[in-house]
């Protein structure tokens, strides 16, 4: 890449951003709107089900981006933030209190989105 290219974000990186923010509006918004709309808790996936396909596609493409990023830039700390950011996502579910639960994903969840972040600016700073 050369150029004006080189300022954007890989597409790797992009979707690995989509799907931990993904998991940020549906622990985050899901509750509120359940709450506000009981009707939408017999219509929407269940939570297990979300948490574990979400996490599921962010794994692979998180982990990929973040090897792709390792391999040219040689920094360690984005690849390292990434694995932390989804050990604590995994771990969010064999966690029984909701509020836990939520609040495990959405730290995970931003310390994925920020290693994207950083893999990214450390590939074209």
């Amino acid at each position: 890449m050369s150029g004006a290219g080189n300022e954007r974000l890989s597409g790797l990186d992009r979707l690995g951003m989509v799907i931990s923010s993904a998991c940020l509006v549906h622990c985050l918004a899901l509750p509120l709107l359940t709450a506000l709309l009981p009707f939408l808790s017999t219509t929407l996936p269940g939570d297990e089900w979300t948490h574990k396909a979400l996490l599921g596609m962010a794994l692979p493409v998180t982990g990929l981006a973040l090897l792709r990023g390792w391999q040219r830039h040689r920094s360690a700390a984005p690849a390292i933030a990434g694995a932390i950011g989804l050990g604590i996502v995994a771990t969010a579910l064999f966690v029984e209190t909701e509020l836990v639960e939520s609040a495990l994903t959405v730290t995970g969840g931003l310390i994925v989105v920020w290693a994207h972040l950083r893999n990214w600016r450390v590939r074209h700073g």
